[in-house]
């Protein structure tokens, strides 16, 4: 069974705390899903050598 991924990638607009900008402080770049469209469990995993 596989899980998919779903989010975005997000930026802090470096004008946001300033009293010139009135935006959203945090601006979505893009989605996820175009960087990674299938499952594969081999990039999750960690190499724990111990």
């Amino acid at each position: 069974m596989s899980t998919g991924i779903h989010g975005g990638i997000e930026f802090r607009h470096p004008g946001a705390g300033t009293d010139h900008y009135d935006g959203e402080p945090w601006v979505a770049a893009m989605d996820l899903w175009p960087l990674y469209d299938e499952t594969d469990y081999a990039a999750f995993a960690s190499d724990t050598k111990g």
